[in-house]
C-alpha cells in the first residue's frame, strides 16, 4: 500500500507539499500539483481516512439513533438526513434501538467513542444524563420528534396544532363525528360513514 512519502518521492517534492496539494489547504504550483496527482494515480494511493480525520479533528460522519426505522416518520426523517448529509460531504451511521433503553445507551456510547462529529436522536427519554454528558464532551447533538432534555437543541412537531388543523379540515369537509382511539388512530365520519386514518 502506497504512503504519502511514496507519492512525495515519485513526484519529487516534500511530503508537506503533497499534503497541501491533496487537502487544498494552501497554494501549490499547478505543475507540482499535476506531478503529485499523476503519482497518486500511478501508485493507486488512497489516504488513510482515520489518520486524516484524527489529524483534522473531523470525521465527517453523523450518528442517527431512532426507535424503529420501519415507522414511516423515522424512515422519512432518516432519508432526509442522509440526503442532506451527502450534499455536505458527510456519511451517516444509522442505529435502530426499538424502545430499549439499554441498547440505546450502548449505541450512544459506541457512537461517542467511535467516529462521529455529531448525533441526531429520537430517544427513549431514559438516557438523559448520558445525552448531557456526550453533549458536554463537545459532540454536536440534536433531538428529533421526541426530546428529553431542554438544554439540547431539538426539532419537534407541534402535535396539538396538527390535531387542531386536522380537525378543522375535517369539519370544513362536512365531518360531524371526529375522534381518536389510542389503539387505532384518528377517525372521522362523513354522513354516517366512518373512515380511519
Amino acid at each position: 500500500m502506497a504512503t504519502l512519502k511514496d507519492v512525495a518521492r515519485l513526484a519529487n517534492c516534500d511530503v508537506s507539499t503533497v499534503s497541501r496539494a491533496l487537502n487544498n489547504t494552501s497554494y501549490v504550483h499547478p505543475d507540482t500539483k499535476a506531478r503529485i496527482l499523476a503519482a497518486v494515480k500511478e501508485l493507486n494511493y488512497h489516504p488513510n481516512v482515520i489518520t486524516r480525520s484524527l489529524h483534522q479533528g473531523k470525521r465527517r460522519t453523523i450518528g442517527v439513533i431512532v426507535p424503529k426505522i420501519q415507522l414511516s416518520v423515522f424512515g422519512d426523517v432518516i432519508l432526509g438526513i442522509q440526503q442532506e448529509a451527502r450534499k455536505n460531504g458527510y456519511a451517516t451511521l444509522i442505529s435502530s434501538c426499538g424502545e430499549d433503553e439499554k441498547l440505546e445507551k450502548d449505541e450512544l456510547n459506541r457512537l461517542r467513542e467511535g467516529f462521529v462529529d455529531g448525533l441526531i436522536i429520537a430517544g427513549t427519554g431514559k438516557n438523559t444524563r448520558l445525552l448531557r454528558d456526550i453533549h458536554a464532551g463537545g459532540i454536536a447533538m440534536t433531538q428529533i420528534v421526541r426530546f428529553s432534555d431542554h438544554s439540547i437543541s431539538s426539532v419537534d412537531v407541534d402535535y396539538e396544532l396538527i390535531g387542531y388543523q386536522a380537525a378543522q379540515y375535517m369539519i370544513s369537509r362536512g365531518c360531524r363525528q371526529i375522534g381518536t382511539d389510542k389503539r387505532t388512530g384518528l377517525y372521522f365520519s362523513i354522513q354516517g360513514k366512518t373512515a380511519w386514518i
